[in-house]
């Protein structure tokens, strides 16, 4: 089974400054939302983010959403697209940030080591969060499992990096419906990069008319060790992950 929601993911529409930013998991997204987010008006919308810890987090930050009504974190780029409507969605300059895939499954490693140790995942406890009503021929209990279940898998995998990379080809999305289309076009129109992120940041400020500041340091305590993404690699998982995602690679020219 592929779990569709476990590439996390937030967006930002500004009506006030008449852009759109989606945020793709394990890309320092969450550095640039918040800065994105200080200068919001009153209708845009904004889905919430994870609370300021200060385990995870350099910098203070509080980022709680607005107006994210029906807009979840894992929607993609063309549900966007959807939901707003052609005339917003052509009128609005929209922008996301891209990363070295072998990099992004190093950094989602090391997020799964701090998240899945940071708390049990038991399904008799969250068994007790599920109302009885809420029980509707066993579908919602039936999700329930299906959450412990890929819990324990990340927990057993998360020991050692060439199993997370089986477990996570087989069980986890990589960022594409964020980047392309359903014809597997490219949607937006400036893609950030990571590799490049603070320069790429000025420019965006410069388009779309806000103040540049320097992007605040978030996440940046999960990932204790700081070795070249290359080095985690064996043949294997290194061709794996090129795989998995070829698309990008391809596109945005990322060599390991």
């Amino acid at each position: 089974m592929i779990y569709q929601t476990q590439f996390v993911k937030n967006m930002i529409i500004s009506h006030k400054n008449k852009f759109i930013f989606i945020k793709p998991a394990k890309v320092a997204g969450s550095s640039v939302e918040v800065a994105l987010s200080k200068w919001h008006g009153e209708n845009d919308i904004i889905t919430p983010q994870e609370k300021f810890n200060l385990k995870s987090d350099e910098d203070f930050y509080n980022s709680p959403g607005r107006n994210y009504k029906g807009f979840h974190g894992h929607i993609s780029a063309e549900e966007v697209r959807k939901k707003i409507g052609e005339n917003i969605w052509n009128s609005y300059f929209k922008f996301t940030i891209v990363r070295n895939p072998w990099d992004i499954v190093v950094s989602k490693y090391f997020y799964e080591k701090y998240r899945t140790f940071k708390k049990e995942f038991s399904y008799n406890n969250l068994k007790e969060k599920i109302k009885i009503k809420d029980i509707i021929s066993g579908k919602i209990l039936k999700k329930a499992k299906n959450f412990i279940k890929l819990n324990l898998e990340r927990k057993n995998n998360v020991n050692n990096f060439n199993d997370f990379v089986i477990f996570f080809v087989k069980n986890l999305k990589n960022n594409s419906e964020f980047y392309f289309d359903s014809q597997g076009l490219p949607i937006l129109d400036f893609y950030m990069r990571y590799e490049n992120l603070e320069d790429d940041y000025k420019k965006i400020c410069e388009i779309i008319k806000i103040p540049y500041e320097e992007l605040p340091k978030l996440k940046t305590k999960q990932r204790k060790n700081k070795r070249n993404y290359s080095e985690y690699y064996n043949q294997k998982t290194k061709e794996m992950i090129a795989n998995k995602f070829e698309k990008e690679i391809d596109y945005f020219k990322y060599r390991f």
